[in-house]
């Protein structure tokens, strides 16, 4: 598989979801199984010659951060943390 990076994102970001750690334990996938076979075989025969935007795989990779640990926003979230009332309020 060849990848390609369109949108110009930092290579961080790149990097990470280039490295998905899935490795397909037999000859087809659960989710293989439900794409149509013509697009399954064509993608088997020519995985060397087709070509992935680090884009299109983002939300695979944001999907599996919770579980394996991996930050992909560099930019935490704020989290709103109520004030306790003042004395006497």
């Amino acid at each position: 598989m060849l990848w390609s990076n369109k949108f110009n994102l930092p290579q961080p970001l790149v990097s990470a979801v280039q490295r998905d750690p899935y490795q397909k334990a037999g000859d087809i996938s659960v989710t293989s199984l439900i794409k149509a076979p013509r697009m399954r075989i064509l993608e088997d025969r020519h995985d060397s010659e087709i070509t992935i935007d680090v884009s299109d795989r983002r939300p695979k990779s944001r999907a599996r951060a919770p579980r394996t640990g991996l930050a992909l926003d560099s930019a935490p979230v704020p989290v709103p943390v109520p004030l306790p009332p003042k004395p006497g309020a």
